[in-house]
Parts: structure tokens; C-alpha cells; sequence
């Protein structure tokens, strides 16, 4: 059968083949290097397809399935992914700036080194997910559920769009170290995080990497 892949702006058709299934044409359309930017491709089935440097930025791809699908070094930037599967997918170093991954399911996935930046994670399922070394600027993670994931090196959004996210033991311990090993300079927020020590220290025995805890309720106030 004839198969069609349309501009989601102007229906216009971008690429045309026969082929059995929309994953079948999309696979050609990357192969052959035809420009899939701005794709409507919302509700596709791609599942386990191997997108691998693909540039399908600014595409719908709204409620479509890319579980276990490679996308690692793919240009997703301004793509609309909202309630799609990418769970246990490969993003590693993908472009995913300005996506909305709304109530998507990213549950084992990959994102190492991705770009997250201004991304809409809201009610969005990470858990188990690799974010290591992601940048998260400017990300809406309210909501999202992080548990098992990590986020070593990664950047931690610190506006209101960082709160409310569900999180593990761990990650809540990373966050409690790294906000008690800082040098504060003012004596209330000392005094406020010294019966946390405890779990900072928990924290710290975990990563053989992690330097010791400062001593803050003993440090002078920084003038």
C-alpha cells in the first residue's frame, strides 16, 4: 500500500512510498535522506525502529510508540512527544530542547548527555531512566516521576518547574548532600540543615567520590 508522510503544518506530503507500515516508510524516508522536519507521524507505530541521527525536529509524534526504538544522537528539538512510549529507547546525546514530553513514558530509557533544555517533563514516567550528564535547564519536571533514575552530572532545573517531582530515596539523599555541603552565610539556614547531617552523611558513605561534609554548624557566618 501507498504510504504518506505529511507535513503536520500543511498536510502537504513530504515523502511517499509503498510499504506495509508507517515504520517501514519512515525507516526509507531517514535511509534515503529525505527531510522528515515537521512530520506528522502522531500515533505511528515505531517501535524498535532504528532511528539513529535522524532529525525529525519539530515533528508530531504525539501518542506515538518509539518503545526500545535507537534515537541516540537524533534531533527531536521542538518535537511534540506528549503521551508517546520511549520507554527502554536510546536518546543517548539526543536534542530534545524545547520538546513537549507531557505524560510520556521514558520509564528505562536512556538519556545520557541528551539536551533537555525548556522540555515539558510534566506527569512524565522516568523512572529507571539514565539522565547522567543531561542538561535539564529551564525543564518542567513537576510531577514527573524520577524514581531509580540517575542523575549524576546532570543539571537540576532551580525554578518552580523543578518541584514536585517524585523522588526516590537516593536522589532525595543526593539533594539533601548537596544542599548541606554548600558554604551558606546565613546562620538560620546552618542551624536548619544541621539535624540533616545524618542523611548527607548516608548519602556521602554511598559514593566513594562524594567529599566530606563540612562542619556548617561550627562555621563562621561569611561576612
Amino acid at each position: 500500500m501507498k504510504v504518506e508522510i505529511k507535513s503536520r503544518w500543511s498536510n502537504a506530503v513530504k515523502f511517499s512510498i509503498e510499504a506495509s507500515t508507517m515504520k517501514e516508510a519512515v525507516k526509507a524516508a531517514i535511509d534515503g535522506g529525505s527531510n522528515l522536519r515537521g512530520s506528522n507521524l502522531s500515533g505511528s507505530d515505531l517501535s524498535g525502529s532504528n532511528l539513529r541521527g535522524s532529525d525529525l525536529g519539530g515533528s508530531d509524534l504525539s501518542g506515538s510508540n518509539l518503545r526500545d526504538s535507537d534515537l541516540r544522537g537524533s534531533d527531536l528539538s521542538g518535537s511534540n512527544l506528549r503521551g508517546s512510549n520511549l520507554s527502554g529507547s536510546n536518546l543517548r546525546g539526543s536534542n530534545l530542547r524545547g520538546s513537549d514530553l507531557g505524560g510520556s513514558n521514558l520509564s528505562g530509557s536512556d538519556l545520557r548527555g541528551s539536551d533537555l533544555r525548556g522540555s515539558d517533563l510534566r506527569g512524565s514516567d522516568l523512572s529507571g531512566s539514565n539522565l547522567r550528564g543531561s542538561n535539564l535547564g529551564g525543564s518542567d519536571l513537576s510531577g514527573s516521576n524520577l524514581s531509580g533514575s540517575n542523575l549524576d552530572m546532570a543539571s537540576w532545573p532551580l525554578w518552580c518547574g523543578g518541584t514536585m517531582a517524585k523522588l526516590d530515596r537516593h536522589l532525595s539523599l543526593q539533594l539533601i548532600y548537596h544542599a548541606f555541603n554548600q558554604v551558606h552565610d546565613d546562620l538560620t539556614i546552618i542551624e536548619a540543615l544541621e539535624p540533616l547531617r545524618s542523611l548527607a552523611e548516608e548519602f556521602r558513605t554511598l559514593r566513594t567520590d562524594a567529599p566530606q561534609l563540612r562542619k556548617i554548624a561550627k562555621a563562621k557566618v561569611q561576612p
